[in-house]
């Protein structure tokens, strides 16, 4: 006998597992950072610019800039301005402690945010319209402190990414540039976009490359928006029932923007392209509300650049921008081996099996690999650079692989290109049924303009674009999973399992109503009608019952929408088939792992220390 939990002790264990893992949350990092301010009370490698020239700023000194910083003063100033006007001296802990505010309380917060939006399909926003009256007001305000003091579970998991917890000890910007990112992207994903552009310009005095990723978010909001008039359109022609899909059923079919599981040939993603274009062509008004708030930054940031003569300030001479391949594949490895929980999920067999299928499933793709791996070797074999930064600092990671494996042995750097391949087909598998076509391309052109220019290997790079792909598995499925064609390029599903679904993931009329399949046969039907009149009436039943279908499933999952939007997203399954890859133990799995990594580098950070000759103090290990 099966036994029924009542919802309400369902949510009060959710609720319960969700608050013993912020309270782990919270007490990791205020653990970690009392005894990194004990063990390191002075400025440490980078921190020895970054602090000096906060504290000159603290001092009233507005003028002075220390020519070997290479990033604007947009942090420092954030944290030198209420210090300074409290009267407080700006001693390394307490600088150290802006980023600790950032680690702990705002980015749970805006990725929790960020989720609640994700969950919610991009044709279902116009469902859930913004309204002024008291209640709903109220309500979005409880949302919004429901965000920030209880953050959702994969919040709380993804914020404690081992780069993120360790240099929210520091005084580095790493952690405030992604904060900010993600705080441009959560109020886009609200539709605030001058609010948006206005984060989104902070970020960029944090990190100049946060402009890549400001048009990003730019994207995104104009893909979502112009989605959503396609779907609107789509519902206008159709007087007898809204054309509206489950879930993305049908988001091929109306907008040519498919999944990735479904992605067949080149042309696919051409027709999602043309379909955005002319959408944007005839839409000049809209786009204008989405993309206007955006050109004033856009256009300051060409003027910093004519005025700078670059994108970097300081050390122009050792940061030259360069065509440095490689770092893709470097960053394809560094996000599979970080993530490897959430990327193998729930069945690590299961989950290589069909990355293989994936790869090598048939002959077509069999040499679309083949052409891969090629530019693989093509791109270490003539574009590997290794920066003197590199090779002269072993305090990093980079450094023991790039001394002891890749510079020893030259072959080395070609025998990684088939695990550099066996991880784009992993993520390729995990991301089919969350990422469309555009979604991707958008994606990967901002991930190669931010990586490829940079010659210097530094995991700390690959900080946004690996939580951006990180939250993209939160997303809500592109089509639902009883939908997913077996013969697209992937997902979740097992691909050796055939399902009766046509090519958008509606159910064919063949496996819902087998008197549509018998009415199409040859010859004429036992009423004598003529063979033009059958095949009308066949079409007709094939239309009805995959809207029938589509209706009934949208009554089913409607609570769960609802639930999603409210930010609920642990009970909003409640209502809806759970996903395979979100059950709580994969995230307290992949915690354990985010943990296990942060507390051996920490650890080696304080205790594994060492000196260089003809320098003063202490050297550590660190990212």
């Amino acid at each position: 006998m099966v036994r029924t939990v009542p919802k309400n002790q369902r949510w009060r264990r959710q609720l319960s597992r969700r608050d013993v893992l912020h309270a782990l949350f919270l007490g990791g990092n205020a653990l970690g950072f009392v005894l990194v301010q004990l063990e390191v009370p002075d400025a440490y490698l980078d921190e020895i610019f970054h602090i000096p020239q906060t504290q000159r700023y603290c001092a009233g000194d507005w003028t002075h800039w220390d020519p070997a910083i290479t990033t604007p003063p947009g942090l420092y100033i954030l944290s030198a301005l209420p210090l300074r006007a409290l009267g407080i001296h700006c001693s390394p802990p307490l600088l150290r402690l802006t980023n600790l505010v950032f680690t702990t309380l705002l980015i749970p917060f805006l990725l929790s945010t960020l989720i609640a939006s994700l969950s919610v399909p991009a044709h279902d926003v116009s469902s859930f319209p913004v309204s002024s009256t008291r209640g709903d007001i109220r309500s979005r305000t409880l949302r919004i402190w429901d965000h920030f003091l209880r953050p959702s579970m994969p919040a709380l998991v993804i914020a404690s990414f081992p780069l993120i917890t360790f240099f929210g000890n520091l005084y580095y910007t790493d952690v405030a540039s992604l904060a900010g990112v993600l705080g441009a992207w959560t109020l886009a994903m609200k539709g605030q976009h001058s609010w948006a552009s206005l984060v989104g310009a902070w970020s960029i005095t944090v990190r100049q490359t946060n402009v890549v990723w400001l048009a990003f978010v730019a994207g995104l909001s104009l893909l979502r928006e112009v989605q959503s008039e396609l779907f609107k359109s789509a519902k206008k022609r159709d007087d007898r029932y809204s054309a509206r899909p489950v879930d993305g059923a049908l988001d091929g079919e109306v907008t040519g923007d498919v999944p990735l599981s479904e992605v067949q040939s080149v042309g696919q993603v051409l027709r999602g392209l043309f379909n955005l274009l002319r959408t944007v062509m005839i839409n000049p008004g809209k786009v204008g509300r989405i993309v206007g708030p955006y050109i004033p930054t856009f256009a300051g940031f060409l003027v910093f650049l004519r005025w700078n003569g670059g994108i970097v300030l300081g050390h122009k001479e050792l940061h030259q921008p360069v065509l440095h391949f490689p770092q893709l594949l470097y960053f394809l490895a560094f996000s599979t081996a970080l993530c490897f929980p959430a990327v193998v999920a729930p069945d690590p067999l299961c989950a290589i099996r069909g990355a293989l299928r994936l790869g090598v499933g048939s002959v077509r793709r069999a040499v679309v690999s083949g052409v891969v791996i090629a530019l693989m070797f093509l791109a270490v074999h003539k574009a590997t650079i290794i920066h003197p930064f590199l090779l002269a600092d072993n305090r990093h990671y980079a450094f023991y692989l790039f001394r002891r494996v890749i510079r020893p042995y030259p072959i080395a750097k070609y025998l990684l290109c088939p695990s550099y391949l066996l991880a784009g087909w992993l993520w390729l598998w995990r991301l089919g049924r969350r990422a469309t076509i555009l979604w991707s391309v958008a994606f990967l052109g901002c991930t190669a303009a931010v990586l490829i220019p940079t010659p210097l290997v530094e995991p700390r790079y690959f900080l946004i674009p690996l939580i951006i792909l990180r939250l993209q598995l939160e997303a809500a499925p592109c089509m639902p999973r009883e939908a997913t064609p077996t013969g697209g390029g992937g997902g979740e599903s097992d691909a050796d399992t055939e399902d009766a679904t046509g090519v958008h993931g509606v159910e064919s009329a063949s496996a819902v109503n087998p008197r549509t399949s018998s009415s199409a046969s040859p010859g004429r039907s036992r009423r004598g009608a003529p063979r033009k009149e059958r095949d009308d009436a066949a079409a007709t039943s094939t239309t009805r019952t995959a809207r029938s279908s589509a209706r009934v499933n949208i009554e089913n999952q409607s609570s769960a929408r609802q639930h999603a939007e409210a930010g609920n997203t642990a009970d909003a399954n409640e209502g809806a088939p759970r996903e395979r890859g979100t059950p709580d133990k994969i995230l307290w799995v992949e915690w354990a792992w985010y943990g296990a990594i942060h507390c051996a580098t920490l650890g080696l950070f304080l205790v594994k220390k060492f000196r260089w000759e003809g320098w003063e103090g202490w050297m550590r290990f660190m990212w």
